[in-house]
């Protein structure tokens, strides 16, 4: 691994910094304390979600990207962008800037600090999104231009040209496609991830240094869709439909463990290394799960939330989570789209 740049090394600490006030507070009720009406997207990856944490901001995309005050979880403004189709959302809270991907316009910075489009890179048929705001680099999920494989691609999150275009090398474990396939990164070590929403599931790991394909970890819980680092332990969570969760070593690249216990179709996953507990969106039970991340076992812990909940988000600092709830799974009328808002123990 190559060494932290200054940059690296001031988002570590950071994070450390933000963590601090969970550690005297682990005691705290874990419930939802507010819901936050949100507008549904109509092809996309509905109600995902991200946080700055230095501005407390917000930002749920949708049909657009709704703007929330955190502290009042009243919605200040929503940014017109992109046709509805919104893959996914990332911020760079050092740049203050958001990254959506819409699957039919491609790739948008939002400047967050006008709440304004900054910039757009068409592309289409793209799906996952993330940001790793030590290296300021956006990383999507998405075809090849060029030959139509699978591939990861990079992007400067100043300017938004194109930096990089990394083949899956495993064409049998290229991401399947799905509108909701993970990615995410640990700003830490540079890596960046990509869910296979195969059977059994995999892991692409791609090293954001080199910007080349490191291996593709394979034989995990099958079906997988969600996934999340703990940037801390270098511990990393992918959960598949069929109820499991796996355990990876992100220094090693190898398998722990898989544990079975999600059941109801687990979709997001998000990692609170401070009390290092995972936290996964049950669809089909309107919940969500606690899986311990020492022993990688679903605990008997379980919050209630709205309607066929699907994408989550942790602010560690804040001791707070967001659930994105979706509705997608009931009747005419269905009940109105929301993100709940849980503290945290």
């Amino acid at each position: 691994m190559m060494p932290l740049t200054s940059a690296a090394r001031a988002y570590v600490y950071l994070q450390a910094a933000l963590t601090l006030p969970l550690l005297g507070s682990l005691a705290s009720a874990q419930s939802v304390h507010a819901t936050i009406p949100a507008s549904d997207g109509t092809q996309g990856n509905p109600m995902s979600i991200a946080i700055n944490p230095l501005t407390s901001r917000v930002y749920i995309a949708g049909s657009n990207v709704e703007v929330v005050d955190q502290k009042s979880n009243e919605i200040i403004t929503t940014i017109d962008v992109g046709s509805g189709q919104l893959q996914g959302i990332a911020v760079d809270p050092i740049l203050r800037r958001a990254y959506v991907v819409d699957y039919a316009q491609g790739i948008f910075s939002l400047d967050l600090n006008t709440n304004t489009i900054a910039a757009n890179y068409p592309y289409s048929n793209c799906n996952g999104i993330a940001v790793n705001p030590a290296t300021h680099r956006v990383y999507v999920q998405g075809p090849d231009a060029s030959n139509g494989n699978e591939a990861m691609i990079v992007f400067d999150g100043s300017t938004l040209n194109l930096i990089a275009t990394i083949d899956d090398p495993e064409p049998t474990y290229t991401p399947f496609g799905d509108p909701q396939v993970a990615v995410f990164v640990n700003p830490t070590t540079n890596m960046v991830y990509s869910v296979v929403n195969r059977y059994p599931g995999a892991l692409w790991v791609v090293d954001g240094s080199a910007n080349a394909s490191v291996t593709t970890i394979k034989g995990l819980a099958p079906l997988a869709y969600g996934g999340d680092v703990d940037t801390r332990r270098n511990l990393i969570f992918v959960a598949g439909w069929f109820g499991d969760i796996s355990k990876i070593d992100g220094s090693t690249n190898t398998l722990i463990s898989t544990n079975s216990g999600l059941n109801g179709q687990p979709n997001g996953v998000s990692v609170n290394s401070a009390n290092q507990k995972v936290y996964v969106a049950i669809q089909q039970n309107n919940n969500v799960a606690v899986v311990d991340e020492k022993t990688n076992i679903v605990t008997q812990v379980t919050i209630p939330v709205g309607n066929t909940p699907v994408n989550t988000a942790v602010d560690s600092g804040n001791e707070l989570l967001y659930v994105g709830n979706t509705s997608e799974n009931y009747n005419t009328p269905p009940p109105p789209p929301s993100v709940s808002v849980i503290k945290l123990q």
